[in-house]
């Protein structure tokens, strides 16, 4: 038995969803407060149109990036919920801050299908750097020294460059798709990739086969997307071109 970075002991020949998200983790008593803000951060993205980019970014923070954060966040909590909850704030709130360049990168281009594969392109592509399998390397490691705040601002930094690029690239697509359900998807499969990609068990190879796979995809999508508009459903709270 080897222990995921989502924080659960899971069998090594074991690569089943459950493994991935290991949601499992955040059933523990100290950890339940923040297992309730994730199971509500999944119903803000169910319910709340994926146009108002602050809430969808700020709800796949908590509903995507805290389950891959189980196993510094149990860590850190160490059987108390009141820790927990800080080592969690502080996490989010690197998230948060992260957003306001998101949301730059958001405005600034016409998201055509053919800038969506290039978001996802330039994804792929971070996926081969020596910077994310740092960074990937960072969150997997758990070096406490007390304070919660500290720390969870520490690993927040750290999965936002390992991440960043990957949920910009999922933040455009979420806010094209036209079905809802399928945005939901999309999400939930990202979710399953990202703590798939922090598991200690989880080699370079894999990640550099995950990486090339990714460009791979983009950029036949990239090839057949033309230039053609795509109509993002309904966008009140933030517009994703550049005016």
């Amino acid at each position: 038995m080897t222990s995921s970075d989502c924080g659960v002991p899971v069998s090594t020949a074991s690569h089943s969803l459950a493994s991935m998200i290991e949601a499992r983790a955040l059933l523990r008593p100290a950890l339940l407060p923040v297992f309730l803000a994730v199971v509500v951060a999944w119903v803000v993205l169910a319910v709340a149109p994926m146009s108002n980019f602050w809430v969808m970014w700020l709800a796949m923070a908590v509903a995507m990036m805290i389950p891959s954060a189980t196993r510094p966040l149990a860590r850190a909590a160490s059987g108390s919920a009141a820790r927990g909850l800080i080592f969690s704030f502080g996490y989010v709130a690197v998230w948060a801050a992260a957003g306001i360049p998101a949301l730059l990168i958001l405005r600034a281009v016409t998201w055509t299908p053919t800038w969506i594969a290039v978001s996802w392109i330039v994804a792929g592509a971070y996926q081969l750097t020596p910077v994310l399998r740092r960074h990937l390397t960072a969150c997997a490691a758990i070096s406490f020294h007390g304070d919660p705040l500290r720390y969870g601002f520490r690993q927040g930094l750290r999965c936002a460059i390992a991440c960043g690029p990957l949920m910009v690239a999922v933040s455009v697509t979420a806010m094209a798709v036209p079905q809802l359900w399928l945005a939901l998807v999309i999400l939930v499969v990202m979710t399953a990739f990202i703590c798939w990609e922090k598991r200690s068990s989880t080699t370079v190879r894999a990640r550099v086969v995950s990486g090339v796979a990714m460009l791979m995809i983009a950029g036949v999508a990239w090839a057949v997307a033309g230039n053609g508009a795509v109509a993002p459903h309904g966008m009140p709270g933030m517009s994703m071109s550049s005016h």
